[in-house]
Formats: C-alpha cells, structure tokens, sequence
C-alpha cells in the first residue's frame, strides 16, 4: 500500500467516527470506532517517519479530539443503559443477610468474549471482590481461552500463510481464523505481527 492508499484510508476512518458522533445513538457503534481512531492512532506514530512529525503530531490532535467527544457521548449513552444492566441482577433474601446475584450466562458470555474480569464488575457496578466471591459461591467457570504459546515468529507464520489464502482479511477475521485452527493470540500482538509482516498494509486489517 502506497502513501496515497494509507492517506485515503485514513481519511475515510476519521470522516466514518466523526459521522457516527454526529448521528448514532448507539453505544457499542461508537465504541468500534474509537477502536478504529486508536488503531488509527498507532499506526500514525509507527510511520512517523515516513510520514514526517508535524504532518503526525496535527493528525493525532485531530484524531485525539474526536476520541474525547466519542467518550463524552459514550458516557452519556451509557448512563441511559443503566437500567437495562440492572436486569442481569438481583437480590436474594436468606436467612442470614441479602445475597447479589448476577446472570451467571451474562457473566459467561462476556468472559467468552475475551473481557478481563475487572472489566466485568466495572460493567455490573460491584468490586472485583464481589465479583470473585459470586464466582465462587455460584461456581462460575472461567470460560475464556488460555492464550496459546507462540513465538513472534511462528505468529508471523500462521499469519503469512492465512493471508496468502485470504489476502483482504481485516483484524477481525484474521483473529477469528486463528482460533478456529486453535490459536489465541492478544489483539496487540495480531497488529504488531501484521506491522511487522506488512507495515503499510496493517493499517487497512
């Protein structure tokens, strides 16, 4: 992918989050795309030098205002979202004191999803020692997948030969592929090995 490409697609990924600002309403929208503006943002700083500094600097600033109004609107929409997670939980009455229960499917499918337990009770209100002690007391498995032990350069392997089968892959099919053949990696190192086996092109996966 040439500068011409890489400038194209930047374009298009800050005018697609600056659109959604403006017209969605739609929490979980607006988080993807400020996923997108930090990938985005990584990018620019590794080709700071095929780019130049002041060219990155006025982009990252762009990009940096638009993330802070994404999370103001997030923040908004997720305060009206509160009583629709109210409904994964409730209180039991025993005979020693009230019990808090959360959905344990809820639970299950959110730690399947690759979200970190902190995260979890960050998202149901209660501690991460709440948390751990519904876990134990309703049993609650661990449902998420180990990461699987690969070096840099096995990664870049597998990834190399995915990407000869299936060259317009983005991020998210090629984490899919991975863990259908029985690999799971952390998102971070799936960027680090597409910038390594393709600089340029990463930024499009």
């Amino acid at each position: 992918m040439d500068r011409a490409t890489f400038d194209e697609f930047a374009h298009l990924a800050i005018a697609t989050a600056e659109r959604a600002l403006n017209q969605s309403d739609d929490a979980p929208t607006l988080i993807i795309q400020r996923d997108h503006l930090d990938q985005l943002s990584m990018m620019y700083i590794r080709l700071m030098g095929e780019l130049g500094e002041d060219y990155v600097v006025q982009q990252l600033q762009n990009i940096q205002n638009i993330i802070t109004n994404l999370d103001a609107r997030i923040t908004i929409l997720g305060e009206k979202d509160d009583s629709m997670l109210s409904s994964f939980i409730h209180v039991r009455h025993t005979k020693d004191r009230p019990s808090l229960h959360i959905d344990i499917e809820a639970i299950c499918m959110l730690r399947s999803e690759g979200f970190k337990w902190i995260q979890i009770s960050n998202l149901f209100n209660v501690s991460s020692r709440t948390l751990l002690r519904m876990r134990k007391r309703d049993n609650i498995p661990d449902t998420i997948t180990p990461y699987t032990d690969l070096s840099d350069n096995e990664l870049d392997e597998k990834l190399q030969q995915i990407r000869s089968l299936q060259p317009h892959s983005g991020q998210q099919l090629l984490m899919g592929t991975l863990r259908s053949l029985g690999y799971r990696v952390h998102r971070d190192r799936l960027r680090e090995s597409l910038h390594r086996i393709d600089p340029w092109g990463s930024v499009l996966r």
